[in-house]
C-alpha cells in the first residue's frame, strides 16, 4: 500500500487505465469465446439435421421395398463427412434396418435409443 501512496498521480492513472483495459479485454475474450462455442454447436446440430433429412429422404424407397442393401449404399455416402462416425436407419417398429459404421476411427460408434445426445466430443 505504501507503494501506491508514494507514486505520482500520473503513474496511478496509468495503472488504473491499464488494469481497466486489461479487465475489459479479458471480459471481451470470454464473451467472444462463449459465443463461438455456442455458435459452433448450433451450426453442427443444424448441419447434422440437414444430413439426417437427406438420408431420411433417400431411405424411404429402401424402407418401402425392404431393401437394406440399397439403404446401406445410401448411408455409405456419409463417409464423405469425416466427422460422422456412424449412422443407423430404423424401421417403424424400431428395429435396426441399416447401419453405417466408419471402421477407421478409434472411437467406436455405439447404438443408442436417444434421438439426439450431445457430449463434449460427439453428437449422436
Amino acid at each position: 500500500m505504501r507503494f501506491f501512496t508514494r507514486t505520482s498521480i500520473k503513474r496511478k492513472q496509468t495503472l488504473i487505465i491499464t488494469l481497466t483495459s486489461g479487465a475489459a479485454l479479458l471480459l471481451a475474450c470470454l464473451v467472444l469465446g462463449t459465443y463461438e462455442i455456442l455458435a459452433f454447436r448450433q451450426a453442427m446440430v443444424s448441419n447434422l439435421s440437414t444430413l439426417a433429412e437427406i438420408v431420411a429422404n433417400n431411405s424411404t424407397a429402401a424402407l418401402d421395398f425392404n431393401d437394406p442393401k440399397s439403404n446401406q449404399e445410401t448411408l455409405s455416402a456419409l463417409q464423405a463427412e469425416a466427422h460422422i462416425v456412424g449412422a443407423v436407419v430404423y424401421t417403424r417398429e424400431g428395429q435396426i434396418f441399416a447401419v453405417y459404421d466408419r471402421g477407421d476411427r478409434i472411437d467406436r460408434f455405439v447404438l443408442t435409443n436417444d434421438l439426439i445426445a450431445m457430449s463434449d466430443q460427439a453428437v449422436m
